[in-house]
């Protein structure tokens, strides 16, 4: 399946989502007085495990700085290497400042998922083309050189056997991890000593599906849903789920995919079911619900966990 159908994936699973555990999720939208990620009790925790909220400019600067630490490396090292310009990872990519909680868009739009040949050609064309100003010089290597090249960039590449186990732990290593290190500071969120905080942490989407006052907002709006036409739906996350299989089984024969008809039949199914999801938690105020009692669990979180949590902040500060 196309890497384009991943991304819309991707798109539609963080607009169902709450915001928990994430600095890089769209605000809700709207007047001042609503509820948006920022207000998480939990966010000056999380924001400070990735780097914090900052702005294309600041990550590309970062980014910049880490590449010309990574060229003296590898030089020492006996290897040519020319920084790559992070910017070009950021120039085109506008499409987070979208509102895409409008009517509007999800009547243009839907989830996200099926797209038409223009809407196609335009997320494809967005990321532009990544120049690696290394690759003529890495090609021009042996194999052998290649592997002892990409050994010292990166460190060694974990095992199959690695890559299987559920509790391996990938670190970043090589000339690439020590300048992000010196740059950015190490990163808590890879520190075992802050693993199971981490992992309580974790814990809280599932605990937050469980509340009382969402199982009963999900009834409601499973209600409304059938009402327009929807059934089968007993959560709003169920819709992903099941676009996501639609998707899967479109693309399952490993052929160019659908045909266009079938394309423009999923296009407008996705889009109706979009509306009446869009109008049934609009009714319910589905989002400022779910926040509201995301936020109160993680105020208890925090009650329960502060001086684990302020080591870990203090950690990622310190850090720095």
């Amino acid at each position: 399946m196309p890497n384009s159908r991943l991304l819309s994936l991707g798109l539609a699973s963080l607009a169902a989502a709450s915001l928990l555990l994430t600095a890089c999720s769209t605000p809700s939208g709207g007047g001042d007085d609503k509820l948006t990620y920022k207000d998480s009790p939990l966010f000056k925790y999380t924001s400070a495990m990735y780097g914090g909220d900052k702005s294309n400019e600041e990550y590309i600067a970062e980014g910049n700085a880490v590449e010309e630490l990574v060229a003296t490396c590898m030089a020492n090292e006996g290897f040519d290497y020319l920084p790559v310009d992070n910017s070009q990872y950021y120039t085109n990519n506008n499409t987070d400042d979208v509102d895409r909680n409008t009517e509007e868009w999800v009547a243009a739009n839907g989830y996200g998922y099926n797209l038409t040949d223009d809407q196609q050609a335009e997320q494809n064309g967005q990321g532009g083309e990544i120049v690696d100003p290394n690759s003529d010089y890495v090609m021009s290597l042996s194999e052998s050189e290649q592997t002892a090249y990409y050994e010292v960039l990166y460190g060694p590449q974990p095992t199959e056997e690695e890559m299987n186990d559920p509790d391996f732990e990938y670190q970043q290593l090589g000339c690439n991890g020590e300048a992000y290190k010196q740059i950015n500071g190490s990163q808590v969120a890879e520190d075992p000593q802050f693993k199971g905080i981490i992992e309580e942490m974790s814990k809280l989407w599932e605990k937050q599906a469980q509340l009382p006052a969402v199982k009963k907002l999900n009834v409601a709006w499973s209600s409304c849903m059938a009402d327009a036409g929807h059934a089968d739906l007993p959560t709003k996350d169920s819709v992903y789920d099941l676009m996501n299989a639609q998707n899967e089984e479109a693309w399952a024969d490993g052929s160019e995919g659908p045909s266009p008809e079938k394309r423009a039949e999923m296009r407008k199914e996705e889009i109706d079911l979009a509306l009446a999801d869009f109008h049934c938690s609009e009714g319910l105020n589905y989002e400022q619900i779910v926040l509201a009692a995301q936020f109160d669990l993680e105020k208890k979180f925090i009650a329960d966990h502060q001086a684990e949590l302020d080591a870990m902040l203090a950690a990622a500060n310190g850090s720095k």
